[in-house]
């Protein structure tokens, strides 16, 4: 019994062994398996070092200055002189060319005939003047102006006259109604016996025939006759003079007078023209006052003649009546001549910018002469230096070589395209890189640079940095940094240039694979280790840095990572922060 007891003790005993054993071995394999499905990554310490920031590029060695031989005309080249490649000093051959006229010299002198014809013409056309020198479609445009001008001032009426006129008119219109009224009221005419009314008609028209003629001329004499009337009135103060007897005494001292008086306002009159004016208006008021004289004494015996029966009323009626009609003519004529006055105003107007129109075309037509005249001078210089029809030789006119030749013998020269360019060295060479403005901020106008060519390394060449241009290409980010180039050099050389800052310590430096960067800036992964039943883990942290400075290897970094953390340069598979990983064996 005891027996049994053990035995079956000893087969619990061997089965829990299998069972942790089993356990032990698919807990090793679990662990190397998940091993085994890590991303492997590669790491290296964050420690202090040396950043030495430096920019390079490559570029093509071009000769500072370079001559371009040109030919001034289309010839046939006759000879080449040089070859590519070739030493020349200034005053050596080039090029031969044929003999014979060019076709710029054939387009010149076309050119010239044509700008002398078109002279001619237009000479003939701005010439023409009448027998006073005058220019004859200025002249009857001047004689149409002063036309309306006198038209104008003889038919001077403003818009006062005629309402003046006009309410006179009413006045006279009214007082005859009211006349007539009182006739009719009488009885009419009466029947007394009747005059002859012929006489008193005839010398109402001489009236205001003397009226109409009276305003007419102080119209006419009305801005001379008003600069006596101000003259006369200035010189009479202070005297026992009035003005009007003054008006008299002036005209007659004035009458032979070739002398000016300027009124008030800035015009100007003949002395004569002042005394021509009042004798004329003194004279046309006499004859008006003689006529309303006569008309008065026909009008008074015409009433004598009639009986005495409402004689005095049927007077009033006729006196009435005819001074109505003479408002009416005054009226009449006013408005006549207003209506000659705007349109004359308006003539002016019009003439006056048709003069000027003339005068300005006139004095363009001059200036185009004058630019035709400079044209036809510039013409004939330009076929004076291309005539001669003989051949001729170009010459170098610096020191150089040869870098290029583009005409053969037989061709013919282009005078827009280079025939040789040939390099001056003593001026010196230069390479070019194109770079970023952060980069440009970097660097100096003086520094120097290192010059490598190809796989050969150094190439003996120094270079320093001359100026720094916008880059036309790109004006806001990039600039072009232009290096003069010292040592044997050719141009065409394909070399490397590389330019930089002196080297400064740095606190933390990483390899530049591990700086990392995303939408919200710089970071690295640094490698943490976490303990486990099993052994230590490993996992990517992030950590955010800003970086400070970068050379070819290196960025110098500053933020989350320090001396001595493991940061990861690379990984078999895409990681991000928290994810285990498994470290490469090195």
């Amino acid at each position: 019994m005891t027996e049994e007891k053990i035995k079956n003790r000893g087969w619990v005993k061997n089965a829990a062994i299998v069972f942790l054993s089993v356990m032990l071995v698919l807990t090793f394999f679990s662990n190397t398996i998940m091993n085994r499905s890590l991303p492997e990554v590669s790491a290296q310490y964050a420690q202090s070092g040396t950043i030495t920031t430096r920019i390079r590029g490559t570029g093509t060695i071009e000769a500072t200055e370079t001559y371009e031989v040109k030919s001034e005309d289309s010839r046939k080249v006759k000879s080449v002189a040089v070859k590519v490649g070739q030493q020349v000093a200034a005053g050596d051959l080039l090029f031969v060319l044929a003999d014979g006229d060019s076709d710029e010299l054939e387009a010149a002198k076309s050119a010239l005939e044509e700008l002398q014809y078109s002279y001619q013409v237009a000479l003939i056309n701005a010439g023409e003047t009448d027998g006073n020198g005058e220019n004859p479609a200025i002249k009857r445009v001047r004689e149409k102006l002063e036309a309306a001008i006198a038209e104008r001032d003889n038919n001077a009426v403003t818009d006062n006259d005629v309402s003046v006129a006009k309410t006179v008119l009413a006045t006279a219109t009214a007082a005859y109604n009211n006349a007539v009224d009182k006739l009719e009221a009488a009885g009419g005419a009466g029947s007394g016996g009747g005059g002859d009314y012929s006489a008193v008609q005839a010398a109402l028209n001489t009236r205001n025939e003397a009226e109409t003629a009276l305003n007419a001329t102080k119209i006419k004499y009305l801005e001379p006759y008003k600069a006596l009337e101000e003259d006369a009135t200035a010189q009479a103060q202070g005297t026992s003079y009035n003005a009007k007897d003054y008006m008299q005494f002036l005209a007659g001292e004035y009458e032979d007078s070739t002398e000016e008086y300027e009124t008030s306002d800035g015009k100007k009159f003949k002395k004569s023209d002042m005394s021509a004016a009042y004798t004329a208006i003194s004279d046309a008021q006499s004859t008006f006052d003689n006529a309303a004289a006569a008309y008065s004494s026909a009008l008074n015996h015409y009433y004598d003649s009639l009986s005495p029966d409402n004689s005095s009323l049927k007077k009033k009626v006729t006196e009435a009546k005819a001074v109505m009609d003479a408002a009416q003519d005054t009226y009449d004529d006013l408005t006549a001549k207003k209506t000659i006055y705007e349109t004359a105003k308006d003539s002016v107007v019009t003439y006056q910018d048709e003069l000027q129109s003339a005068i300005k075309t006139l004095k363009l037509d001059n200036l185009g002469l004058q630019k035709m005249q400079r044209q036809i001078s510039q013409a004939a210089e330009k076929v004076n230096e291309l005539s001669g029809g003989a051949g001729g030789s170009i010459y170098s006119q610096v020191d150089g070589v040869v870098k290029s030749i583009g005409v053969t013998a037989g061709n013919t020269t282009d005078p827009s395209a280079p025939m040789a360019t040939i390099e001056v060295p003593d001026r010196g060479y230069s390479v070019s890189l194109t770079v970023t403005k952060e980069q440009a901020k970097k660097v100096s106008v003086g520094d120097s640079a290192e010059i490598s060519m190809g796989w050969w390394g150094s190439s003996g060449l120094s270079a320093t940095l001359a100026t720094i241009r916008v880059d036309p290409q790109a004006p806001a980010q990039n600039k072009i940094l232009v290096f003069e180039v010292k040592g044997d050099v050719e141009s065409g050389t394909s070399v490397s240039v590389s330019i930089g800052q002196k080297s400064q310590n740095y606190e933390v430096v990483v390899p530049n694979s591990a700086v990392r960067e995303d939408a919200n800036g710089s970071f690295v992964l640094v490698v943490v280790a976490k303990s486990s039943p099993l052994g230590n883990r490993y996992a990517a942290t992030r950590a955010d840095v800003q970086v400070l400075a970068t050379d070819d290897t290196n960025s110098a970094v500053s933020g989350g990572v320090f001396t001595g953390d493991f940061v990861i340069t690379n990984a078999t598979k895409p990681i991000e922060s928290g994810m285990l990983v498994r470290l490469a064996d090195n």
